[in-house]
Protein backbone atom coordinates (compact mmCIF):
# COMPACT_ATOMS: atom_id res chain seq x y z
CA UNK A 1 0.00 0.00 0.00
CA UNK A 2 1.38 3.63 -0.52
CA UNK A 3 1.89 6.08 2.03
CA UNK A 4 3.32 9.33 1.85
CA UNK A 5 5.69 8.34 -1.28
CA UNK A 6 6.24 5.17 0.50
CA UNK A 7 5.29 1.20 -0.06
CA UNK A 8 4.24 -0.76 2.80
CA UNK A 9 4.83 -4.53 2.41
CA UNK A 10 3.18 -6.35 5.39
CA UNK A 11 4.58 -9.94 5.69
CA UNK A 12 3.16 -11.50 8.90
CA UNK A 13 5.35 -14.42 9.84
CA UNK A 14 3.41 -17.48 10.66
CA UNK A 15 4.38 -18.82 14.14
CA UNK A 16 2.86 -21.85 15.90
CA UNK A 17 -1.11 -20.99 15.37
CA UNK A 18 -0.23 -16.73 15.63
CA UNK A 19 1.56 -14.56 13.10
CA UNK A 20 4.49 -12.39 14.41
CA UNK A 21 4.22 -8.70 12.67
CA UNK A 22 6.64 -7.97 9.89
CA UNK A 23 7.07 -6.19 6.75
CA UNK A 24 8.94 -3.48 4.68
CA UNK A 25 8.89 -0.32 3.95
CA UNK A 26 10.67 1.11 0.53
CA UNK A 27 10.36 4.44 -1.32
CA UNK A 28 12.15 5.12 -4.61
CA UNK A 29 14.96 7.70 -4.51
CA UNK A 30 16.90 8.34 -7.89
CA UNK A 31 17.58 5.21 -9.22
CA UNK A 32 17.75 3.20 -6.13
CA UNK A 33 14.82 1.64 -3.76
CA UNK A 34 15.34 2.29 -0.17
CA UNK A 35 14.28 -0.95 2.06
CA UNK A 36 13.84 -1.01 5.70
CA UNK A 37 12.62 -4.55 6.83
CA UNK A 38 11.57 -4.97 10.28
CA UNK A 39 9.68 -7.65 12.67
CA UNK A 40 8.05 -6.71 16.11
CA UNK A 41 7.38 -8.80 19.05
CA UNK A 42 3.07 -8.29 18.63
CA UNK A 43 1.88 -12.27 17.95
CA UNK A 44 -1.82 -11.88 16.54
CA UNK A 45 -4.45 -14.85 15.78
CA UNK A 46 -4.36 -14.21 12.29
CA UNK A 47 -2.62 -13.08 9.11
CA UNK A 48 -5.11 -10.47 8.60
CA UNK A 49 -4.68 -8.65 11.73
CA UNK A 50 -0.97 -8.38 11.49
CA UNK A 51 -0.99 -6.84 8.46
CA UNK A 52 -3.20 -4.36 10.11
CA UNK A 53 -1.20 -3.44 12.78
CA UNK A 54 1.76 -3.43 10.25
CA UNK A 55 0.25 -1.11 8.38
CA UNK A 56 -0.95 1.00 11.13
CA UNK A 57 2.94 0.93 12.94
CA UNK A 58 4.74 1.17 9.15
CA UNK A 59 2.81 4.71 9.05
CA UNK A 60 3.64 5.86 12.65
CA UNK A 61 7.40 5.28 11.56
CA UNK A 62 7.06 6.76 8.78
CA UNK A 63 5.54 10.06 9.98
CA UNK A 64 7.71 10.16 13.07
CA UNK A 65 11.63 8.90 10.77
CA UNK A 66 10.62 9.84 7.48
CA UNK A 67 13.71 8.78 5.70
CA UNK A 68 15.71 8.21 8.49
CA UNK A 69 14.30 4.64 8.75
CA UNK A 70 17.05 4.09 6.05
CA UNK A 71 20.06 5.26 7.77
CA UNK A 72 22.47 2.87 8.69
CA UNK A 73 22.41 2.33 12.58
CA UNK A 74 24.38 4.24 14.60
CA UNK A 75 27.16 2.38 16.14
CA UNK A 76 28.16 2.81 19.95
CA UNK A 77 31.54 4.14 20.88
CA UNK A 78 33.47 2.98 24.09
Amino acid sequence: MAYQGYLIYPEPKAEGSQFRLAGRITRQREDEILSHTFIRADLLPSAEQAQELMVDKAKRLIDQLGDALFAPPKQEHD
